[in-house]
């Protein structure tokens, strides 16, 4: 009976200690850096400043203006981005707030790397400063006729987010970024078996697959500037209406549909091929919109049009 007792209590203690390491917050297991409140409130100072700032400088410049253009070509594919950050804090303080440990449908190893909600918000907190404090400076610049200073460092802008992203070491969240690109790197060449990170990153992308091409668009451009591409070419590949466009978009839906094919050829999940079809009916969408700027009007409303709509 002593033998029993001690047995059951035994798999009591064994199930209450399951269930807190269930029910763990996940900065409990990965303790990051704390922000100072000082620091914090000055963050939120300059947010605030540079954010009105940009908003006065477009609110005084001609909408039609040609830089008001080059702005919108810059800044606006970062936005979703941004944004995608916030909503990414909020959701994983959500879970944290229920007590529920999100870190377990990771694989073990990556669980030690991946940032908790405290984590996340200090890195929107510091993206959307750095992109709105350009984004002002860009408009300050044109204002007072300094275009050539504000384009310079909207490019130097993309150069510095770039290598930050591959900058070695563990400072600014060098453990994240490495496992960032890493997963990221997986999910481009898919050799590998796809992990939870893999599949959700991969899901991610798929949503931000718009202002990810826009952004190619503005990489096109940048490498254009020191290539010595002329206009001709320029015009023809650096913008929404060319085939280097098309296939950005494309990309992501790529390789969402090789992860589902893959997961089913391991696991044998027949829902994968239901999902692969999901993600290869966007291949005929974006087809048929980069073929509308290639024929004619008539064309396109007489005979491509519909089929666009049926896609």
């Amino acid at each position: 009976v002593m033998m029993l007792r001690e047995g059951s209590y035994g798999s009591l203690l064994d199930s209450k200690e399951a269930r807190r390491e269930l029910y763990k917050q996940p900065h409990e297991l990965t303790p990051g850096w704390k922000m100072k409140p000082q620091t914090l409130r000055l963050v939120v100072v300059s947010e605030a400043f540079t954010f009105l700032v940009t908003l006065l400088c477009l609110w005084y410049m001609p909408r039609d203006d040609e830089y008001v253009v080059i702005f919108r070509v810059f800044y606006f594919p970062l936005l979703p981005l941004v944004a995608m950050l916030w909503l990414w804090g909020v959701n994983v303080q959500v879970w944290t707030q229920f007590r529920m440990n999100y870190l377990k449908v990771f694989e073990v190893d990556d669980r030690v790397v991946l940032p908790c909600h405290d984590d996340v918000f200090k890195m929107a907190h510091f993206s959307s400063l750095i992109i709105l404090g350009s984004s002002s400076f860009f408009l300050f610049c044109t204002l007072f006729e300094f275009e050539i200073l504000a384009v310079r460092q909207a490019e130097a802008l993309f150069f510095t987010l770039v290598i930050l992203m591959i900058f070695p070491g563990n400072r600014v969240f060098g453990k994240q970024r490495r496992f960032f690109v890493s997963t990221l790197w997986r999910i481009a060449l898919p050799f590998w078996e796809v992990s939870f990170a893999d599949f959700l990153l991969a899901d991610v992308v798929t949503s931000l697959a718009r202002p990810l091409a826009d952004t190619a668009v503005v990489g096109c451009r940048i490498a254009s500037n020191y290539t010595g591409l002329g206009k001709s070419e320029l015009s023809e590949l650096c913008n929404a209406r060319s085939w280097m466009y098309a296939v950005a978009l494309a990309l992501p839906y790529l390789w969402r549909l090789i992860q589902c094919v893959k997961i089913y050829v391991s696991k044998g999940e027949k829902a994968q091929l239901a999902n692969a079809l999901k993600y290869f009916t966007a291949f005929p969408v974006i087809y048929f919109s980069n073929l509308k700027f290639r024929t004619s009007r008539e064309n396109w409303l007489g005979f491509y049009k519909p089929i666009w709509i049926a896609c």
